[in-house]
């Protein structure tokens, strides 16, 4: 793995900041050629590598590979590699990368990394950029192919991937559930399959480099990675042509943003330990997912908290209320920690309810786009104040109703009748939405499990947007839902005093004081307004971004703002443009989507 060179000579990775040098100086990645070097001289260059026949690949699109030029004539060939380091500005590295669950979108596929400068980096960043544009350059003109023009780029993209055809005599790998959920890569696995994983590693403050999982790489951390040279030839309307991607092959967090800021290593050292990449990692890939970016399992009695005489800071927080807790977990104080991890607690606690491992459903959340509303999302708001849900409602599209009926079959669920689906009147007093109750729902698939007693009710939108039925709620208060990491509330003010009003078409329907009954024997206020407040009347607002949508917005995983988390996980849940366009909630006023 060969290190890049500056116009003057010097290494790039030595023209970081002092404090960045210093850790890639003590991490330890990398085997016995560390110290090679791309030459930036082009004679040198053309003794150093050559563009030849790329004997790993079937692909008539990948012919070519940049190799080195090795000592011995029965040298094996070995593609040259190179270093690059950056701040993280967009990261898709899960197995399946962004592969939409379709068998024509596999051959597309990929995960990619997007590397910044960061705020002190730009002068670095031009001379790797420099100095990568010099060997792209360069094996176009050994392949003789004119190549697609490109642009000058401030960002760095990396990407790989995720399917290969299959191909007797080839090796794949085979996906752990967590890495495929939903079986769709297994549906197509006879022709297409995941050849390999990146390898994903973080420095831990020892200078030591442990495996972790690919959801801890996040916008802001400072990596370097290990690529090489992914050699793209094709037929145009005016003759041949190429283009040469930056194909990933190993990543590790030198510096986390979190260590930056805040440089807490108790959590460090929650999340490391025991994970080298020397070891045998036999079972340590399942202990990573469950201690995750604090999101730990709610069975973990073992997190160490900060003790006050006769009583545990803990046992505080876990009576506090979810706006007080929320305030905490948003003030950057010592306390953020605490507070997150707390959230984080009730909120797994609340899933394994219904799922024996909260952590499936939340990374089923985030790669389907789909989000869980009604009275579950109430009653992590009003924690132990108000009533316990009996069910649970997934939002999900149409495409990815299948995929969430196999997943919750997979532990006992099965489904219901046609004609049982509404129950018995008063079987489940937080059913908040009927067929016949909410027009914007297509479908409703409702699955119980007996050992122990839970249901589920998946709601499929009538449009390709997850979020098209919670317009159609009767009462504002139910106008919130949860992600994979966020608790965002339409009507904040209102809905945390116990206050709600009739929405919509339901204000002259003679079944809201049916519906609003049991809301308000628990104390809330259901007003029904001759007209629409005031701001839902104003002339929509400008196009903003997706954090302004909503009047609040809380995101409860480690170290990540609301707003990292809805460009980095719910890209897919807000379409460009998409079906919710015009329609608003906000106190504030009227937003276009």
């Amino acid at each position: 793995m060969a290190h890049l060179l500056s116009e003057s000579g010097t290494l790039v990775k030595e023209l970081w900041p002092p404090g960045l040098v210093k850790l890639l100086l003590a991490t330890e990645v990398g085997t016995s050629d560390d110290q090679d070097w791309v030459p930036r001289d082009e004679e040198e260059l053309h003794n150093w590598c050559f563009v030849g026949r790329n004997l790993g690949s079937h692909d008539r699109t990948r012919r070519h590979a940049l190799t080195y030029i090795e000592s011995g004539v029965d040298s094996p060939r070995t593609q040259v590699s190179v270093r690059v380091q950056g701040f993280v500005e967009r990261a898709t590295l899960a197995t399946l990368g962004n592969w939409q669950g379709s068998e024509t979108h596999a051959q597309k596929a990929i995960q990619s990394l997007i590397l910044g400068p960061g705020r002190d980096g730009a002068t670095v960043f031009a001379q790797q950029m420099g100095a990568i544009a010099f060997l792209k350059a360069y094996i176009r003109r050994q392949i003789g192919y004119p190549g697609r023009t490109e642009g000058v780029s401030s960002v760095l993209h990396l990407q790989r991937r995720v399917f290969s055809r299959v191909r007797e005599g080839e090796e794949y790998i085979d996906l752990a559930p967590s890495e495929d959920p939903s079986y769709d890569a297994a549906k197509i696995r006879a022709r297409w399959a995941v050849s390999g994983r990146i390898e994903i590693g973080r420095r831990t403050t020892e200078g030591k480099i442990i495996r972790c999982a690919h959801y801890l790489i996040r916008p802001g951390d400072f990596v370097e990675a290990i690529i090489t040279f992914d050699i793209a030839t094709y037929g145009t309307g005016n003759g041949k042509g190429c283009q040469v991607h930056l194909a990933l092959e190993q990543l590790v967090q030198i510096e986390s943003r979190k260590e930056k800021t805040t440089g807490n290593e108790k959590r460090e050292r929650l999340i490391t330990k025991g994970f080298v990449f020397d070891d045998d990692m036999e079972g340590g890939e399942e202990e990573v997912e469950k201690i995750q970016d604090g999101e730990v399992s709610a069975k973990s009695d073992e997190v160490e908290m900060m003790e006050f005489p006769g009583i545990m800071i803990a046992e505080i927080f876990e009576s506090m209320d979810f706006v007080d807790l929320a305030i905490l977990a948003e003030s950057g104080t010592g306390f953020q920690e605490i507070a997150r991890i707390v959230l984080n607690l009730r909120y797994n606690r609340m899933i394994e309810r219904f799922y024996p491992r909260a952590m499936d459903v939340r990374r089923m959340l985030n790669e389907t786009s789909s989000v869980i509303s009604g009275s579950f999302v109430l009653e992590y708001a009003f924690y132990h104040r108000l009533w316990k849900c009996n069910d649970l409602d997934i939002y999900t599209r149409a495409v990815d109703a299948d995929a969430w009926e196999e997943f919750f079959k997979r532990v006992g669920y099965v489904r219901q009748r046609e004609e049982d689906e509404g129950g018995e009147e008063g079987e489940d007093e937080d059913e908040e939405v009927e067929p016949f109750y909410n027009p914007r729902i297509k479908e409703i698939r409702t699955l119980r499990r007996t050992q122990p007693d839970s249901l589920v009710d998946i709601m499929v939108s009538d449009t390709s947007n997850a979020l098209q039925p919670l317009l159609g709620f009767w009462n504002s208060c139910l106008q919130n839902f949860a992600t994979c990491n966020t608790f965002t509330f339409a009507y904040p003010r209102n809905t945390f005093r116990q206050k709600g009003h009739v929405t919509g078409m339901w204000r002259q329907d003679d079944r809201v004081p049916y519906l609003a009954e049991k809301y308000v024997a628990r104390g809330f206020t259901i007003a029904t307004p001759r007209r629409a407040p005031r701001h839902m009347e104003q002339p929509p607002l400008v196009r903003r971004r997706l954090n302004d949508h909503f009047s609040w917005s809380l995101n409860i995983s480690n170290g990540r703002s609301g707003d990292d988390f809805v460009e980095a996980d719910m890209g897919g849940l807000v379409g460009e443009g998409g079906d919710l366009e015009g329609v608003v909630w906000c106190d504030a006023g009227v937003l276009l989507f």
